[in-house]
């Protein structure tokens, strides 16, 4: 009974965990060869949840701006 409790516990805790983090858009955007992204800041709360989760916002942050030639 308790496995089954703890499991839930888990699964509850990572749908609300993924509900802090739909409201992320990631943008792409193409111009003549290059794709550029844009995503929308963090909140506080999903940065507070990256650093509790020991990954930087570097991880995030690092993907804005970016530009990519598809091959």
């Amino acid at each position: 009974m308790l496995a089954i409790r703890s499991e839930k516990l888990h699964e509850k805790s990572a749908e609300i965990i993924l509900a802090a983090f739909k409201e992320i858009t990631l943008l792409l955007i193409e111009v003549k060869t290059e794709i550029y992204a844009h995503l929308t800041p963090l909140s506080p709360l999903q940065k507070r949840i990256l650093a509790l989760l020991g990954f930087p916002i570097s991880i995030y942050t690092q993907l804005d701006g970016q530009s990519f030639t598809p091959e």
